[in-house]
């Protein structure tokens, strides 16, 4: 599950991404150019060479033939007096000629043997930077896209009138999440229903009844609110799986409950109690394995991932309220910039679908269409409203 991110400075993310495509045109070049290079070397090696020390050794073969030729004629034929001839000079030429050869010979097979060991350390190089080529080709392009739509959502955050987001959020709490009965409305009223520890640690254990049916559940539509909300990992990762969540007997029938994660008592207790959001009196106590409570309430994950201090209350028509532990209450200031966000992209809609405005003189380039999925911006340069 993703947690709150702190933008302090959205410049930085704008020279980071510049660098980064900086790096990776840099080393696509330094790549192509270092593969280039290989193949030249080995096609000097492997072309030029070779043919130049095969005509070497064509030209010397046949001149240590004529050297031989005339030695032989030299020694065969005698002078006009009737003497041998001498051929010591035919005879130091041809041996000349034959060490000439012999290096010519040497010359092509060692050509050979090097272009066959820069043909392997060429594979073994390709074989060694094949991952990084892979990260400068695709990954890096990959991030230089999540950036650039990063940069787009957080500048849209940072433009949010909050003024107008939280008018509108207030007329949607009160056309869409209205009333869920009364009771303790204030979040200290409701830390005050919450039993102490030695009540809580004497509930009933019981396993979870596969029957049982709640009257309030958490919407999709919430749960991912409440994702954007959480700074924990999953409750499966920081509790035990024995430990226990604690609810009032009252809580699965009530038409409004609360959630508060108090300090735990000890290892076999998760800190999280349930329970209706009104004083019921003498009530009691319940608790059971917060594995068999996830199993059967997925929809609950994202609730007991908050931190502790947290409080979430719920009524049949969706989440109310998620107080920190300082009870500053960060569902409004959640469902502020979403209202926002979709009455913007709503508007941008609206244009795209449209016929274009010869008079108006429309900004080019000016982006449309809905946000793609980016970070959850907990705090900012302009002091925004922040995310427990």
């Amino acid at each position: 599950m993703p947690e709150g991110v702190r933008v302090r400075n959205v410049d930085s993310l704008k020279y980071f991404k510049i660098a980064l495509m900086k790096f990776g045109q840099s080393a696509n070049v330094a790549l192509g150019d270092a593969e280039s290079e290989m193949g030249r070397v080995l096609g000097w090696l492997e072309l030029e060479q070779v043919t130049r020390w095969q005509g070497e050794i064509r030209k010397l073969n046949e001149q240590v033939s004529r050297a031989k030729e005339a030695v032989r004629q030299k020694k065969v034929f005698k002078d006009s007096t009737g003497r041998p001839q001498s051929a010591v000079d035919e005879e130091r030429a041809l041996s000349q000629l034959q060490r000439k050869l012999e290096n010519a010979t040497e010359k092509l097979a060692s050509t050979r043997s090097h272009a066959r060991k820069l043909t392997k350390e060429i594979q073994m190089y390709k074989g060694g930077v094949q991952r990084f080529a892979t990260t400068v080709q695709g990954d890096i392009p990959r991030a230089n896209s999540r950036l650039e739509n990063m940069l787009r959502l957080l500048e849209q955050y940072m433009s949010v009138d909050f003024e107008s987001a939280y008018e509108m959020a207030g007329q949607m709490s009160q056309t869409g999440r209205g009333g869920g009965g009364g009771g303790a409305t204030g979040v200290g009223e409701l830390r005050k229903l919450t039993p102490p520890g030695d009540v809580r640690d004497a509930a009933v254990a019981i396993s979870w009844d596969p029957k049982e049916v709640w009257t309030i559940v958490i919407s999709g539509a919430d749960q991912k609110r409440l994702a954007r909300l959480s700074t924990l990992q999953t409750a499966g990762e920081n509790y035990s799986p024995d430990a226990r969540v604690v609810f009032a007997k009252a809580a699965p029938q009530s038409q409004r409950i609360y959630f508060e994660h108090v300090t735990a008592t000890g290892d076999a207790d998760t800190g999280w109690y349930i329970g209706p959001a009104s004083d019921q009196g003498i009530q009691s106590f319940l608790s059971v394995r917060v594995t068999e409570l996830l199993s059967a309430r997925p929809d609950l994950r994202y609730v007991l991932t908050l931190p502790k201090g947290a409080m979430v209350v719920a009524n049949v028509t969706g989440i109310e309220s998620v107080y920190d532990a300082g009870g500053e209450d960060h569902w409004a200031a959640a469902l502020a910039v979403e209202a926002y966000v979709t009455a913007q992209e709503g508007q941008q809609e609206g244009q795209a679908s449209s016929p274009p405005d010869a008079s108006a003189g429309g900004a080019p380039g000016q982006e449309q269409g809905g946000a793609s999925p980016g970070p959850q911006v907990a705090d900012n340069a302009q002091a925004k409203p922040t995310t427990p």
